[in-house]
C-alpha cells in the first residue's frame, strides 16, 4: 500500500514538473532545435563585443550556442523559474556564468537598452505586443532574429527559409525594418 502511495505522489510531480516546464505566459515552451540555433547566428555574425538578448530563453540553448561559438556576452529572460534554475544550472556546468546571465523577468519589463542582438521564439500575437517596446527602447541598426514567426507590418532585411519546423528565420533592423 505505501508503494502505491509512494509512487501515485511521485507520479504526481513528475506531472506536475511537466506542467510548469511546458507552461509559458506567452509562448509555449518548445525547444529548438541545435542547428536553427546556429542558422539563425549566422544571419547576424555575432562579435565578441555583442550583447545578445533572448527573449523567452526556455533552456537557454540559443545564448549558450552564441557565447561557446562566438565568445560575446549574453542575457536570456525568462519567467518559468523552473527553467531559469535549469539554464543557469546548465550555464554553471559549461562555466559560461561571466558571459551568460538569466533572468527571471517578463520579457515585457526587462530594459533590453543594453542588447545589439536580440532572438525571439515568441508567437506572433506576443510580437504584436512587442513591437512599440523594441522600437522604443533599441536604437537603430540594432538587429532582432524572430525564429519561425514574423513581426506583422515590419519587413525583413533578411529571411532564411530554413528555419524551425514551424518556420523560416527573419533578421529585422531597428530603423530600417520597422515603419516609422
Amino acid at each position: 500500500m505505501i508503494f502505491i502511495i509512494f509512487f501515485s505522489i511521485v507520479l504526481l510531480l513528475i506531472v506536475l514538473l511537466f506542467i510548469n516546464w511546458s507552461y509559458g505566459k506567452d509562448a509555449p515552451y518548445y525547444p529548438i532545435e541545435p542547428d536553427t540555433v546556429f542558422r539563425a547566428l549566422e544571419m547576424v555574425n555575432p562579435q565578441k563585443s555583442d550583447i545578445i538578448y533572448e527573449l523567452g530563453s526556455g533552456d537557454a540553448r540559443n545564448i549558450i550556442g552564441a557565447t561557446l561559438k562566438y565568445h560575446c556576452r549574453a542575457v536570456g529572460v525568462e519567467i518559468n523559474k523552473l527553467r531559469v534554475y535549469y539554464s543557469r544550472f546548465w550555464i554553471w556546468i559549461l562555466r559560461l556564468s561571466s558571459q551568460i546571465q538569466i533572468v527571471h523577468q517578463d520579457v515585457f519589463k526587462v530594459d533590453l537598452s543594453p542588447a545589439t542582438i536580440i532572438i525571439t521564439y515568441l508567437l506572433p500575437e506576443t510580437h504584436q505586443k512587442l513591437k512599440e517596446k523594441l522600437t522604443k527602447e533599441l536604437k537603430p541598426g540594432i538587429k532582432i532574429l524572430a525564429i519561425a514567426f514574423p513581426i506583422d507590418n515590419w519587413t525583413p532585411t533578411k529571411v532564411n527559409p530554413h528555419g524551425s519546423i514551424f518556420g523560416p528565420i527573419y533578421l529585422y533592423e531597428i530603423g530600417k525594418s520597422n515603419p516609422k
